[in-house]
């Protein structure tokens, strides 16, 4: 049902999202706590990268994802996918 993909900077997100489909999962958890616990992460970097992944949320393959950092975690749907701004603000909120 879901994936926790660990990774190491924004540039994981889109190996995250490909391995957890290929594993059958629908909802993706994009954990940078375990490498980047209290650093910075590029907030613009890592909406676009949630951007590029439209054509998972779009084809209902990916249903949710979960961006989890500095202890706090936010959900991305496919009603908010595309919203970067939304999704810059809600990294901001968690500290990134």
């Amino acid at each position: 049902m879901a994936d926790a993909k660990r990774v190491e900077s924004s540039k994981g997100i889109t190996a995250g999202f490909v391995t957890a489909k290929g594993q059958g999962c629908s909802i993706v958890i994009i954990d940078f706590d375990k490498h980047l616990l209290d650093k910075e992460v590029n907030r613009i970097d890592v909406a676009r990268r949630i951007g590029w992944r439209s054509g998972d949320f779009e084809s209902g393959i990916i249903k949710e994802c979960y961006i989890v950092h500095n202890g706090k975690a936010f959900r991305i749907t496919t009603k908010n996918y595309d919203n970067r701004a939304w999704i810059v603000e809600q990294l901001k909120k968690s500290g990134m």
